[in-house]
């Protein structure tokens, strides 16, 4: 799990499990990205391991990103975090 600022926006990069096993830690990181007040982008190609609790999390973070006034996008999702994204209607979160 890294972060990166790249072009202005943080570059998150997420690791193979995002679930309910580890977004309490991940939350941690999340905020760490937020507070820099600028878009998030989540690289999730790592990302093998997601359920509705890793669904939760991103939804979260979109909606403080959106509090801040900043972008918040899911880049290279495997099919599985594509389809819930899809399921909520959330499709538009992904990027790049």
């Amino acid at each position: 799990m890294s972060l990166e600022l790249t072009d202005g926006r943080v570059v998150w990069t997420l690791p193979s499990e995002v679930n309910i096993y580890s977004v309490a830690e991940l939350k941690t990181s999340m905020n760490a990205a937020l507070v820099q007040k600028r878009d998030v982008v989540c690289q999730m190609k790592q990302v093998e391991d997601f359920d509705g609790a890793g669904l939760q999390f991103l939804m979260a973070g979109r909606e403080f990103a959106a509090q801040q006034n900043c972008g918040f996008a899911v880049s290279k999702p495997g099919p599985d975090v594509v389809d819930a994204l899809q399921a909520m209607g959330l499709s538009n979160m992904i990027g790049e």
